[in-house]
């Protein structure tokens, strides 16, 4: 994984705006699409510490229910899709509208090596 992998995302689709994985608070990997204005950091790093809480909670619930494949949250401006990759990271997912969600769960489980449909 790795801005090879984030870069992927990115061109998966025309809006997603950009893919990040982090872990324990911190970025290790980005790609963020060309002319995206990127939030204040202080915004940033909550949103990171967000986005791996809220795949850390859904993982809790994995023995009862199997593996969690992503977790999703919707805004009137995007939507932001959460997939939890090896060592307790998570890779966040930014995209506007419109777009085809089935579609993009498709591509992304493909680059991901799961079904997430």
């Amino acid at each position: 994984m790795g801005e090879s992998l984030c870069r992927a995302f990115v061109d998966l689709h025309k809006n997603i705006q950009a893919a990040v994985i982090v872990s324990r608070g911190e970025v290790k990997e980005r790609y963020i699409r060309p002319g995206i204005p990127v939030p204040d950091p202080m915004d940033l790093e909550k949103l990171f510490i967000r986005a791996e809480v809220f795949v850390s909670m859904t993982m809790e619930s994995d023995r009862l229910f199997g593996e969690t494949g992503y977790v999703m949250t919707n805004h009137k401006l995007l939507d932001t899709f959460i997939f939890p990759v090896p060592g307790n990271g998570a890779l966040i997912v930014p995209i506007v509208k419109p777009y085809d969600y089935h579609e993009l769960l498709k591509k992304a489980g493909q680059l991901l090596g799961r079904d997430l449909t």
